[in-house]
């Protein structure tokens, strides 16, 4: 392959990661779904003349799925065992740190449960005597490993786009050729579209696909949980309905999560003892940390 197509196809797939972080916001815009699905074909064309990542696309979103159950029920399985050995040893902290359920990894978004899995993975490589004493080897944590990472290579294509690039011809110079022409004349124009509802997306945008960095930090809510003392509650429950994401709050009462181009995100708190409560957070600011404290209140006690 030309050096000059090994470059601009790492740039494509930097910009196909892009638009699968943005698929909210793109559903918005007929135009631009459109588009960005004709480019998704045209990466799916390039890739079946023989690159390397042909295989990676041709995952089923299925065979992700099945992926990503494995890997939370292993790494689940991990934490299992060190909070059996917190008990044992009297560790609050560690038995606190250990709460993320598989729920948690399932209904999160894929950038979350890629940064999740990688957390917990993480935390299990902390304690490989206490894994081992169970059984858990070495083997068990590499597997755990490579399937992470293999999750994170898989791209699943919708039939749609299947069919699309089923008609989408030519050897592979034309079709880079065909991709160079359509990124630089079409897609700028749906982009266009977005620039008034969504600046710092086409300002994204704008870089991804010339090759640069963004400067457009990931948009997130910093969450904290306290009392009515605002002391910290580790444990509390979490959920955010969209993007679908469900949590506990860690030993500092904290809790984050991305919300992509969502502006307003509704979330349901919940702790035995305490009173349930929703939260709407709005007017999210694109590319900034949005602070938000939630006091929560005692149920009554029975006389």
């Amino acid at each position: 392959m030309r050096q000059e197509y090994v470059l601009n196809l790492e740039t494509y797939r930097v910009m196909d990661n892009f638009f699968d972080e943005y698929g909210d916001l793109i559903e918005e815009f007929p135009l631009l779904k459109e588009d960005v699905e004709s480019f998704k074909a045209f990466l799916e064309a390039i890739d079946s003349k023989g690159s390397d990542h042909a295989k990676a696309r041709t995952i089923t979103p299925a065979d992700k799925q099945a992926l990503r159950t494995k890997i939370a029920q292993n790494i689940r399985k991990g934490l299992d065992v060190l909070v059996a050995q917190a008990i044992k040893d009297k560790n609050k902290d560690l038995k606190t740190a250990c709460g993320t359920t598989v729920t948690a990894f399932m209904r999160c978004s894929e950038a979350d449960f890629l940064t999740l899995a990688r957390e917990e993975y993480k935390r299990l490589l902390l304690y490989p005597s206490v894994l081992d004493r169970y059984e858990l080897t070495a083997a068990y944590r590499t597997a755990i490993g490579n399937d992470i990472e293999t999750f994170n290579q898989m791209k699943p294509i919708l039939s749609r786009e299947r069919s699309k690039a089923s008609i989408i011809k030519g050897n592979q110079d034309e079709l880079f050729e065909q991709m160079k022409e359509f990124v630089a004349k079409v897609l700028p124009l749906a982009i266009e579209k977005t620039q008034e509802k969504y600046p710092d997306f086409a300002k994204e945008y704008a870089a991804v696909s010339t090759g640069k960095t963004p400067s457009v930090s990931p948009t997130k809510l910093s969450v904290v949980a306290v009392d009515e003392s605002d002391n910290p509650i580790a444990e509390v429950t979490i959920e955010s309905i969209e993007p679908s994401y469900t949590n506990i709050t860690d030993a500092s009462g904290k809790w984050s999560v991305k919300t992509g181009a969502k502006k307003e995100v509704v979330l349901k708190v919940s702790k035995a003892g305490f009173m349930n409560q929703e939260v709407t957070v709005k007017k999210i600011k694109r590319g900034q940390v949005t602070d938000v404290r939630i006091q929560m209140q005692a149920t009554a006690i029975a006389a």
